[in-house]
């Protein structure tokens, strides 16, 4: 059988991609971990900050299914981006 070497290359870089994947996620947590400092209060506040915005996003994603109108308002002429804040440590 010729596709026996194709699906077990196929599986093999299935495995590395996953491994791949797993590290990248591992290095995200990390990543969290360390913005927080271990402070348990300020994590708590940016992930109830977080479901809110998603119940909002899902509230209007039910809208739009509802097939109420919506806009997208740009922001307006004297809009600037927030300057970067300097880090404390």
């Amino acid at each position: 059988m010729a596709y026996v070497p194709v699906a077990e290359r196929r599986a093999r870089e299935a495995v590395k991609r996953k491994r791949e994947r797993e590290r990248v996620e591992q290095q995200c947590r990390d990543q969290v971990i360390a913005e927080f400092s271990g402070d348990l209060q300020a994590m708590a506040d940016e992930i109830l900050r977080f479901r809110s915005g998603l119940a909002q996003l899902g509230g209007a994603v039910d809208w739009l299914k509802r097939g109420a109108p919506c806009i997208v308002i740009p922001p307006g002429p004297y809009w600037k981006p927030k300057p970067e804040q300097a880090n404390d440590h």
